[in-house]
């Protein structure tokens, strides 16, 4: 592995003609510092993994990267322990099918924005915050989920989430313990969850200990569901 790798800066490289970044600098556990500002990836298809793992890292800018025709981003912050903050706003995610576990266990994120996301594609989102423990506020209401199937341990661990803005979900199939260990969660809005595709619920607010209210006026069958 590349545990002592302590920082990388990119050159005449550029690697423009890359198709996978997945699993780059996966277990890099000392990397520090990363210069990707004359890396200028055109033809990435796959992203997967790619910081997974990076657990020193504290900051990331990968604003110059063409994603357009990525598919894969799932694990890409992965294990990024110290990771506070991250600049995706250049992202295009048109293409995207996968974002599971993306920043999983980004124990020190304190924001993040992703209200550029387009996310008609994408069909995963398991625990794509699950153990955000840093996080306060997710915004997630713009997120398209017309073909989402999982959002199982969504926000799993997140203990310091004390608000979180829900996009409308119509086709989702899995929610279990999509709050699981949210401790800090008092109420919860969920009027734009319809439940005639749920298959799995189980554990949905498990050990939410401090929740004393939830919204669910509107979780009804979806009769425009074919």
């Amino acid at each position: 592995g590349c545990i002592s790798l302590t920082s990388v800066i990119f050159g005449e490289f550029g690697g423009i003609n890359l198709n996978w970044t997945n699993q780059m600098f996966d277990g890099c556990t000392s990397l520090l510092y990363v210069d990707l500002s004359s890396f200028y990836p055109s033809k990435l298809i796959d992203m997967d993994k790619m910081f997974q793992g990076c657990s020193s890292l504290k900051s990331l800018n990968i604003s110059n990267f063409d994603t357009s025709r990525v598919t894969r981003l799932s694990c890409m912050f992965k294990d990024c322990y110290n990771l506070t903050s991250i600049d995706l706003s250049g992202f295009d995610t048109f293409n995207v099918t996968d974002m599971e576990q993306v920043f999983r266990n980004c124990f020190s994120l304190i924001s993040i924005n992703l209200s550029n996301f387009n996310t008609s594609k994408v069909k995963n989102i398991n625990s794509l915050f699950n153990c955000c423990t840093s996080l306060s506020f997710v915004n997630i209401s713009n997120f398209d989920t017309s073909q989402l199937i999982f959002s199982g341990h969504l926000f799993n661990g997140s203990m310091c989430l004390l608000s979180v803005d829900l996009p409308i979900f119509k086709k989702v199939q899995y929610i279990d313990n999509m709050f699981a260990g949210c401790i800090s969660l008092t109420s919860l809005n969920l009027k734009n969850i319809f439940i005639d595709e749920i298959i799995k619920e189980k554990n949905m607010f498990k050990n939410c200990y401090n929740l004393k209210y939830i919204n669910l006026q509107n979780f009804k069958e979806n009769n425009n569901v074919n």
